[in-house]
């Protein structure tokens, strides 16, 4: 009798219940990545801003972490000019060369996870 009430206390105790009440997705489906665009970003104009910050959300939500604008994890681009030329035509336009980095990190502690 006391072999049995141990293997049931046992058996009792090992079925612990875990954190993950979502089933059986991933951790990859959990994290949700919004995007921030700093201010200090030299010559874009709020409309470029805009569209940046719509083609980095399509990007998240194309791999499947896109979501609301106030979670933890960001993902930000770093905008270099490279070079600026003004073009030889009628009426003159202005030519850049970008070179963007995409980080993506936790914006609270600013751990960076990936570039």
């Amino acid at each position: 009798m006391k072999k049995l009430i141990l293997f049931l206390f046992l058996s009792l105790s090992l079925s612990a219940l875990s954190q993950n009440n979502l089933g059986k997705s991933d951790d990859g489906a959990r994290i949700v990545l919004s995007t921030y665009i700093p201010d200090q970003i030299e010559g874009l104009t709020p409309i470029i801003q805009s569209n940046l910050a719509n083609k980095l959300s399509q990007i998240a939500s194309a791999n499947g972490m896109g979501g609301a604008s106030n979670s933890r994890f960001i993902i930000t681009p770093n905008v270099s000019v490279l070079t600026k030329d003004i073009t030889p035509t009628a009426p003159p336009m202005h030519a850049y060369t970008i070179e963007v980095t995409l980080y993506i990190g936790d914006g609270i502690d600013g751990t960076l996870f990936s570039s």
